[in-house]
């Protein structure tokens, strides 16, 4: 499963997968059950039985000398909204979907909008743009400091904190280097965070934090250290999915012209169009639940504390719930793709993804005539997380169009 042609193209494994049976026992890095099967992935979404990820989950592999080095990485993630279960997770994601609420989501539309043309502007004069660190990279990154209400100049600091822990979290057998890397971005995330959280106690300002702060002094409240831990979810998760389905899509698009031309003859399919995006080339294909008792399940035994691996792209290929699959239809019925999770851990940010990547297609497809590849893709070598490294394109510009048709009149 790790190899360069699975990354390149994880589909043919997924099918074989699906063909031979329900779960998948994989001997690597300790060991994992798959699920391949959309059925199974989303009642197990839903299932008691299987936890949340817990926070060790990813330094448990390393002796104990050395998983000292990464505790603040097991402090802070162990307070994510992801890794929590039980009461804990319902009483905080309460007070999240308190301060995430849809008008705040909808009120950064205008904004949204907006810095997708600023940064189009940037490199629209030279007809070519590397879409990933262009575009794909510093649009979410923006978006999620303007929602937090942090200076949109330490977006470098962001991706740069992003990447190191994408990094840790995809490698199917991470060094204690990558892991050490991890550590270090997560805890200059939390030092980033706490002077702004301090300030908005003082000055709330119309900001994710001070919402925050704000629905603590109706009663409930986070406590200190699990406000600047969801600081820290929202930086990593914010920018790392949306900006790899803004990859993902538009290279799917690109792959498929002809549908890409009836989205550009038929604007009104740009929602269906994004929900086969999300579903087509998802860009988180393996989510983690942990076994918390031992059960017998599909002719399988199953251990407490082993772990189960969701296999989201494997669920969003799975004939059974999407015919034809492998085909990118942006005309297809809708259904839920498993993309954004279910149950008590669906992803509490999939309302503003689904915007930007709303606003990011609509205003691409628009500004960016005859947009086609101007050189080979790199796909990210991460089996987890799903994107492209980078993705050259080129387009037509005003004055190429005009240039073009007087050619054609002479």
């Amino acid at each position: 499963m790790f190899d360069a042609n699975f990354i390149a193209n994880p589909y043919p494994t997924y099918h074989q997968m699906q063909a031979n049976g329900r779960l998948h026992w994989i001997d690597f890095a300790g060991g994992a059950w798959l699920v391949p099967h959309y059925d199974d992935v989303m009642a197990m979404f839903r299932d008691a039985r299987f936890s949340g990820a817990r926070a060790d989950l990813f330094t448990q592999q390393f002796p104990e000398d050395q998983r000292r080095q990464l505790r603040e990485f097991e402090e802070i993630t162990r307070l994510w909204l992801a890794a929590m279960n039980g009461e804990e997770h319902l009483r905080l994601r309460r007070l999240l979907n308190k301060a995430f609420t849809p008008r705040v989501v909808e009120a950064m539309r205008p904004r949204i909008q907006r810095l997708t043309n600023e940064l189009i502007d940037e490199f629209y004069a030279q007809g070519e743009v590397e879409l990933m660190h262009q575009f794909a990279h510093p649009l979410p990154a923006i978006v999620i400091a303007q929602l937090l209400g942090v200076p949109r100049e330490d977006r470098r600091q962001f991706v740069g904190w992003s990447d190191h822990l994408a990094t840790f979290f995809s490698s199917p057998k991470a060094t204690i280097e990558q892991g050490r890397a991890a550590n270090d971005a997560l805890v200059a995330m939390r030092n980033y965070f706490r002077p702004i959280v301090a300030q908005r106690r003082q000055q709330p300002c119309d900001d994710l934090i001070s919402h925050m702060i704000a629905v603590e002094e109706q009663g409930d409240m986070f406590t200190e250290d699990q406000l600047l831990s969801q600081c820290t979810l929202f930086l990593f998760a914010g920018h790392e999915t949306t900006r790899n389905l803004i990859g993902n899509g538009v290279k799917a698009l690109l792959d498929h012209p002809e549908q890409l031309e009836l989205l550009r003859q038929n604007p009104d399919l740009l929602q269906s169009a994004i929900d086969e995006i999300v579903r087509y080339d998802c860009p988180v294909q393996l989510i983690p639940r942990i076994v918390t008792e031992d059960l017998e399940l599909f002719g399988q035994s199953l251990k407490q504390g082993q772990i189960l691996q969701l296999m989201l792209g494997a669920a969003n290929r799975d004939a059974a719930q999407f015919p034809e699959p492998d085909r990118f239809d942006i005309t297809r019925s809708y259904k839920r793709p498993a993309s954004f999770g279910f149950g008590a851990h669906f992803c509490i940010g999939m309302p503003l993804a689904m915007m930007e990547i709303e606003i990011a297609f609509g205003t691409l497809i628009r500004r960016l005539p005859n947009l086609r590849l101007a050189g080979p893709a790199e796909r990210s070598p991460n089996v987890t997380l799903r994107g492209f490294h980078t993705l050259p394109l080129a387009f037509d510009t005003v004055q190429a169009a005009i240039e073009e048709e007087q050619l054609v009149a002479v």
